[in-house]
């Protein structure tokens, strides 16, 4: 832990520090078989499974942060924004924000009921690791998330998003 915060404090430290973003992600092919078993959604509506999620990395590297299991496209649903998942993880939406009342519709009020259970995971994490390892939390791209919310999917050239901020 104190090497990641001597990092970002921008002190020396004896090498940079390591961690694995989104958790595990595409990286371990166990914790591709986990998502697939549980969800995302399952994951993060059980802090055990998202401690065991975030454990995955750690149990397998040396690494000096731990980072909470999150998804940006659970956001977007979380706001009323279905989105759904290709076998190969591309995100799509097929009901894409279009206009400024479907902004308007959305409803953010209930999106913390969405993760409710990762404040209890970061607890049993922090209780776990003590103050040896730095925890992180997940945080999608605000930007980025918006522009996949407006494209339909990954943006390659932002066409829509560009327009919705720039053609007002």
């Amino acid at each position: 832990r104190s090497r990641f915060l001597d990092a970002c404090a921008q002190r020396r430290v004896s090498r940079p520090p390591v961690w694995l973003y989104g958790a595990a992600g595409p990286y371990l092919p166990e914790y591709r078989k986990f998502v697939s078993r549980h969800g995302m959604d399952g994951i993060l509506a059980q802090p055990e499974l998202a401690v065991e999620a975030a454990m995955q990395p750690r149990e397998r590297f040396e690494l000096d942060a731990v980072m909470t299991p999150g998804d940006g496209s659970l956001v977007a649903e979380g706001i009323g924004l279905p989105c759904a998942r290709a076998t190969d993880g591309t995100i799509r939406f097929p009901l894409h924000i279009e206009s400024d009342a479907h902004v308007d519709s959305l409803d953010p009020t209930r999106l913390h009921e969405r993760f409710a259970a990762i404040p209890a995971a970061q607890r049993q994490l922090r209780e776990r690791h003590g103050d040896d390892t730095a925890l992180l939390g997940f945080a999608t791209a605000p930007f980025s998330l918006a522009a996949m919310m407006v494209e339909g999917s990954r943006p390659t050239h932002h066409t829509r998003i560009k327009e919705m901020f720039f053609l007002r």
